[in-house]
């Protein structure tokens, strides 16, 4: 099957390279989310993976053009379209040189959460008559620093997809509300195995928290929280995106805080696998618990190390016993979570470290989900 995907997603050693020419990190969420399904297709060797990528672009980007349009990875090859300064020419232009990957093409997916991709999905549908899937992975009206008229415009656009592939039920109610067409649903997507890099510190212990650095998702809460913690040979990690004014002046009040910004996905990884255990610190809200499913809860968990978090009910309900759960979105609630990790012996760690991961690699490894999803798309070749 011959699949063209349109993304804002690059190649992984494409995107730490792109990424260094920012001067704010961008949110490797989607980029991550997106590449790992793009290889999830890409496990079942009768697929071609036609990537079409528009990478992100603003004045805080120093990168002009990339070095290389095109990037081959086995049965994948990525396509960077040429991105033009100004907004109508490279609109245009998007249509017009995306046009030359399609020939011969079965299907096409899109991500719905970026309006330039989304638009030309939706146009490439209509000039060749194609399925185009949805892949729904947050509330368009969730996103930060973008007004309603967008996110209203993107779920206009992702409503005109044949088929989606959600997160979750109400995402899908969001897009479909007659709920008229096929979906697969799926919580996550992590990794097989582990890809070992060198240069990742074993000799302290450590928590680790990866993601947006902005005060609604409660990096200030796990700064207070950590603060509380009495043991000066524990150290905090910190890494991620969009970080406030005040967070570095925070960060520097405790010398056992490490912010180290961000960092490729593997060395995440890495760390993750090496912690005390890795926190989401996200407060519970019921508009977010419904339409979206913490990626790095996913990613922590599978690492086989313990995840402190705090409540998300699809989880939950799945996971009651095998992750420690924050009672509520205060600081003393997370404190009592951190220091019971610290408490805790190897053997008990173990044991409900191992059944979570082993829950949670059924769900959503790349080869597991992999037959599942291509069933999934076969049935909707024309």
């Amino acid at each position: 099957m011959r699949i063209v995907y349109v993304t804002t997603s690059l190649k992984s050693k494409d995107f730490d390279i792109f990424n260094s020419f920012w001067s704010t990190p961008l949110n490797t969420s989607n980029q991550t989310f997106n590449n790992k399904m793009i290889r999830c297709l890409a496990l079942d060797q009768t697929n071609e993976i036609i990537v079409i990528s528009l990478r992100p672009y603003t004045s805080a980007c120093s990168l002009k053009k990339m070095p290389y349009s095109c990037a081959s990875q086995g049965n994948i090859t990525f396509h960077y379209l040429k991105v033009r300064k100004n907004k109508i020419l490279r609109y245009f232009s998007f249509r017009s040189s995306a046009k030359k990957y399609i020939d011969e093409a079965d299907l096409i997916i899109s991500e719905t959460i970026n309006r330039s991709c989304i638009d030309l999905a939706c146009h490439l549908k209509d000039v060749t008559g194609l399925p185009l899937v949805g892949i729904l992975t947050d509330n368009p009206y969730n996103i930060s620093f973008v007004n309603d008229s967008y996110s209203k415009k993107l779920v206009e656009l992702g409503s005109k997809c044949d088929a989606f592939i959600t997160l979750t039920d109400k995402l899908y109610e969001l897009y479909c509300p007659l709920k008229d067409k096929p979906s697969f649903k799926l919580i996550g997507l992590s990794e097989d195995e582990l890809e070992k890099v060198n240069g990742i510190p074993e000799h302290r212990k450590f928590f680790y928290f990866g993601g947006a650095l902005l005060k609604r998702y409660g990096v200030y809460e796990l700064i207070d929280a950590f603060k509380q913690i009495s043991d000066q040979d524990v150290r905090l990690v910190i890494s991620g995106h969009h970080p406030e004014k005040d967070l570095e002046k925070v960060v520097k009040s405790d010398k056992r805080i490490r912010y180290v910004k961000a960092i490729p996905n593997k060395y995440a990884l890495n760390i993750e696998a090496l912690s005390v255990a890795n926190i989401n610190p996200r407060p519970y809200q019921s508009d977010l618990d419904q339409y979206s499913i913490p990626s790095k809860i996913i990613e922590y968990i599978a690492s086989g190390n313990l995840t402190i978090s705090m409540k998300n009910n699809e989880l939950h309900d799945l996971l009651k016993d095998d992750i420690l759960w924050v009672e509520d979105s205060s600081a003393s609630s997370l404190k009592n979570q951190m220091e019971a990790a610290l408490k805790m012996t190897p053997a008990q760690k173990s044991k409900m470290t191992s059944k979570a991961k082993k829950k949670i690699k059924e769900l959503t490894s790349l080869s597991n989900v992999s037959p599942r999803i291509q069933q999934f798309l076969l049935s909707l070749k024309k």
